[in-house]
């Protein structure tokens, strides 16, 4: 009987070690998703700001954070490069309209042609860009 134990274990051992690997090397199918604000500055450039979603209303200051700031069409191309597949980006419209919030009434959507030359380049790096309602 002892044989017949030590026979099925040294059977069934590999087989064991082969499921424990393949659950171990399946991706994580996490998916991270981000804000993504748009504003023209004074000299009529694009900027943009990127944020993590969540729960939280952003503020003013979220925004338009200058060392979180990204200055032009290319800088973004460049930030949306280095994002992992998979990654979700939802251009916000202007979380104040129609309050009295100061200085946050520069959170616009640039021409939809800019909107969707970002949303087909992202889409060649795998980077899904969507519209907030």
């Amino acid at each position: 009987m002892k044989i017949v134990l030590a026979v099925l274990s040294l059977m069934l051992f590999p087989i064991l070690c082969m499921c424990l690997q393949e659950k171990n090397e399946r991706p994580k199918s996490t998916t991270v998703s981000y804000e993504l604000y748009s504003w023209q500055n004074s000299g009529g450039q694009w900027c943009f700001s990127i944020l993590t979603m969540t729960d939280r209303a952003k503020t003013a200051e979220d925004i338009f954070d200058k060392q979180e700031s990204i200055y032009g069409i290319d800088k973004l191309k460049e930030t949306i490069s280095r994002m992992r597949p998979g990654t979700r980006l939802v251009w916000m419209k202007n979380p104040w309209q129609g309050t009295a919030v100061k200085g946050t009434e520069s959170v616009v959507w640039p021409p939809r042609e800019t909107m969707n030359e970002v949303k087909q380049f992202a889409a060649r790096k795998h980077v899904v860009v969507t519209w907030s309602k």
